[in-house]
């Protein structure tokens, strides 16, 4: 398995960005960051290279409230 360089991850994210028309960038984003998280990219790498960005920032921000909240349903049924 090849490990993810979080640098480069980020410059593939500016690549791809430019062809995402603007009202679709977010949800893009949110679909890339779910993929990175998957590939096994630490959290704390993906949130230190999004801070620069505001769509990837953002999508950050959703992808892991809704992480948190899933685990918070996890603990319930304990």
């Amino acid at each position: 398995m090849i490990a993810l360089e979080a640098e480069t991850v980020f410059e593939l994210w500016e690549s791809i960005k430019a062809y995402v028309p603007a009202k679709e960038k977010l949800e893009v984003a949110e679909i890339f960051i779910k993929a990175v998280d998957e590939a096994g990219l630490e959290k704390v790498d993906i949130e230190v290279l999004c801070d620069d960005d505001k769509i990837l920032h953002e999508a950050v921000r959703r992808y892991y409230v809704e992480d948190d909240e899933f685990d918070d349903e996890e603990d319930d049924w304990n």
